[in-house]
């Protein structure tokens, strides 16, 4: 039973309804470019009409050895109700972030095991501050809600680091 390619990087992907692969190429430097396609028809609502559409692209895992890239025309609904705007959701990724979900788990991992950006920044052909603001996010929300507490001692300690009476204070 042959897979047709768009269907088999739907179902590898995780790409359902209302999205769909539009079409998967090789571009002139090399890198994977794949199209993902809204059902035109669709809306979340009754109440909700198609507002505008911004085009939005996203790093992905590399397919074999070459950089892999989303591309989706992502619609804008506005609700009769309210008059707001929002942005359809995205099951593949974080708004805001330019990387997959799937390419986030695979940097945040290796950042557990090298505990460099730079490093996993230079693996992947990235600057290390597209890996910072990667990592901020998740980092950032897990302290939200830790509680310091209060310090019941303080210890201090000086000492000289050299002969030439350098001071070093320790808290």
């Amino acid at each position: 039973m042959a897979v047709q390619l768009d269907d088999f990087f739907a179902q590898l992907m995780g790409i359902v309804a209302p999205f769909s692969i539009g079409q998967v190429e090789q571009s002139e430097d090399g890198s994977v470019q794949i199209r993902i396609e809204v059902d035109p028809d669709y809306r979340p609502s009754r109440f909700h009409t198609i507002h505008k559409y911004q085009d939005k692209s996203w790093r992905h895992l590399n397919v074999m050895q070459h950089e892999g890239y989303l591309h989706c025309r992502v619609p804008y609904f506005k609700d009769k109700r309210t008059a707001k705007t929002r942005l359809l959701d995205l099951p593949w990724a974080r708004p805001g972030s330019g990387f997959t979900l799937l390419l986030e788990q695979v940097l945040l991992g290796q950042l557990r095991q090298t505990a460099c950006r730079t490093t996993v920044a230079h693996m992947h052909g990235l600057y290390p501050q597209r890996i910072t603001t990667l990592y901020d996010p998740y980092t950032l929300n897990a302290f939200e809600f830790w509680e310091a507490e209060l310090a019941k001692k303080v210890g201090v300690d000086e000492t000289s680091s050299k002969k030439g009476h350098e001071y070093i204070t320790l808290f």
